[in-house]
């Protein structure tokens, strides 16, 4: 999505059905990638993106749009502005405190931030699933957890067997085997 030295500043616009405020959104970014292009030029690359589902992925959260966001792509961190995005000297604010280190940097790629991710992407991918396909998922869901629960109900409500037991319902060829070796004891302890 561009070079990963550069952070990447994104409007997150409705382009199927365009209003007002993502036409603002997208021309606020655009006037800023063009007036402001010594400023910024090294440090960032200027874009918008149609939907917001590639962003809710990034971010592990649902966007609204329109929207404004920095991503920094080589640690999966970005930053939301912390107010409403209304004129160019917003946005110029925004990136100014980015660049300084006054915004804070949400994200990244450290071992929790990989469960959270991990778990969203599961999640997600049920939801999804569950959304084309009800019954499907549902089959999918409970199958694992009844056979689960049959194994615990088998386990939990086993008859554990002594050893006294178990030579009651031993077969007819154990059973005669032992009272031979018994005997045969027997016999040797009369001698």
């Amino acid at each position: 999505m561009g070079e990963r030295a550069k952070l990447i500043a994104v409007a997150v616009v409705d382009e199927k059905n365009p209003s007002a405020e993502s036409i603002r959104y997208k021309n606020l970014v655009e006037k800023v990638a063009t007036e402001y292009r010594d400023q910024y030029g090294t440090s960032f690359q200027f874009g918008y993106v149609d939907g917001n589902d590639y962003i809710n992925g990034v971010i592990m959260d649902e966007l609204p749009m329109p929207s404004f966001i920095v991503m920094n792509m080589s640690i999966d961190g970005y930053y939301l502005p912390g107010s409403t995005i209304e004129t160019i000297e917003d946005l110029v604010q925004v990136l100014d405190s980015i660049l300084t280190g006054r915004s804070e940097l949400l994200g990244g790629n450290g071992f929790l931030r990989q469960i959270k991710r991990l778990y969203y992407r599961a999640t997600s991918a049920v939801k999804t699933s569950f959304a084309s396909a009800p019954f499907g998922t549902c089959f999918l869901i409970s199958l694992p957890l009844v056979v689960i629960g049959f194994i615990v109900v088998g386990i939990c409500t086993a008859e554990r067997v002594d050893d006294e037991k178990a030579d009651d319902g031993a077969g007819p060829a154990v059973t005669r085997r032992k009272r031979a070796a018994l005997k045969h004891s027997e016999a040797k302890k009369k001698d």
